[in-house]
């Protein structure tokens, strides 16, 4: 996530393509579709978002977790960390040619609720049915296996139906 994000309060279009992330180096205004799956740019971006303007880095927030792993891989990075930044900026120019910041308006996205929610209630289950129990110790019984389905199952998809409502939201 960027440090900052603008949001467009009104218009038609849905929540995700009213978002808009400015580059502090160059003042430029990015679609934030830019950093999106279809254009295979959503990942890859440890040093922060490229900015394809200034070829500069627009800073990301760092939550504890984040923190936490950059400390304990330290030793695996830490030398080489020039480095591999270079090596990471020198790339980025390639993988930001031809982006598609157009979506369809009339695009189907039931599929992919679906799927991001039966996802979504497949890690809680298996987070909440086997490895919770085994880090506190308490055993896994084939009722809490067959109580666990359709209590994930239904949670997955209310949170996969709640993302969609959420990003295909219109503005006001």
């Amino acid at each position: 996530m960027p440090k900052v994000t603008l949001i467009e309060r009104e218009g038609k279009k849905p929540f995700y393509q009213r978002t808009l992330i400015p580059c502090p180096h160059c003042g430029t205004l990015h679609n934030g579709l830019k950093w999106a799956s279809p254009n295979k740019t959503a990942f890859k971006n440890w040093y922060g978002l490229y900015c394809d303007n200034c070829s500069k880095i627009i800073p990301v927030q760092r939550n504890i977790t984040s923190m936490l792993i950059l400390i304990l891989t330290f030793p695996l990075w830490g030398w080489f960390g020039k480095t591999l930044k270079e090596r990471w900026l020198e790339k980025q120019p390639e993988r930001y040619k031809n982006l598609n910041l157009e979506i369809p308006e009339n695009k189907n996205t039931t599929k992919h609720w679906l799927k991001f929610g039966l996802f979504m209630g497949l890690i809680m289950y298996v987070g909440m049915t086997f490895i919770f129990p085994l880090i506190e110790q308490e055993q896994i019984t084939q009722k809490s296996m067959l109580r666990g389905i359709p209590i994930w199952l239904i949670g997955g998809l209310i949170i996969g139906y709640t993302n969609k409502i959420w990003l295909n939201r219109k503005g006001k």
